[in-house]
């Protein structure tokens, strides 16, 4: 954190990588989920739980741009107002969550943007135990 500072002081911009790998990222993400909804024949089931991808995306959105996290949110909508069981509502907050975080940190990495490793190093750590 401390080299990001110091290098935006300086003037010096972070190292800008091409857009196109984080769309390719996506687009794989969609490939793959279609390959296997549509290859094993779960459009139907898909469409009859349209509330719970509802759910979902209004979760990741609270969980993007609040401290709460989605699973805050997805898991009482699940639960409470969907009917389903809580275990469904926790496998689905799990998912929100490695989703979403999976992709953000796919981001980060591919936007160039100035990262503080040093801390990042020990988080990565404590997270692998």
């Amino acid at each position: 954190m401390v080299r990001a500072v110091v290098e935006e002081e300086r003037g010096a911009r972070p190292r800008a990588r091409p857009r196109w790998l984080f769309w390719l990222w996506l687009l794989l993400f969609y490939v793959s989920w279609a390959a296997f909804v549509f290859g094993q024949g779960r459009w139907a089931t898909v469409a009859a739980h349209w509330p719970i991808s509802l759910a979902m995306l209004f979760g990741s959105y609270v969980g993007g741009s609040t401290p709460m996290g989605g699973g805050s949110v997805a898991f009482p909508i699940l639960v409470l107002l969907l009917g389903e069981p809580a275990r469904l509502g926790r496998e689905f907050s799990f998912a929100v969550q490695s989703l979403g975080l999976g992709s953000a940190t796919v981001y980060m990495l591919l936007s160039g943007r100035p990262l503080a490793w040093g801390v990042l190093r020990w988080a990565i750590l404590g997270s692998a135990v």
